[in-house]
């Protein structure tokens, strides 16, 4: 009985000894910040939302495509070299 007892009294403490470990509440965007962001990606200004990140995000937008682009001729690439493999 003791131990069942033992094992309900650190079950219960679980959940606090995870939730101290977590980063610090300052990291954590307020309310405030959240609606001024979606405010400024819902904003109808003729630009892309996956655009409106700033610099950074046409960079990585452009790298995407590229590498997906890449990835594409290379699949068709190797299907093309399967399909019509040169005799030894």
């Amino acid at each position: 009985m003791n131990a069942a007892r033992a094992l309900t009294t650190v079950a219960r403490r679980a959940p606090q000894l995870t939730t101290t470990a977590v980063a610090p509440a300052r990291k954590y965007r307020t309310l405030a910040q959240i609606k001024e962001l979606q405010k400024q990606f819902s904003k109808d200004d003729g630009v892309p939302v996956y655009l409106k990140g700033g610099p950074m995000d046409k960079v990585l937008y452009q790298f995407t495509l590229g590498l997906t682009c890449f990835t594409l001729g290379m699949c068709f690439y190797n299907m093309y070299h399967l399909i019509y493999r040169q005799a030894k």
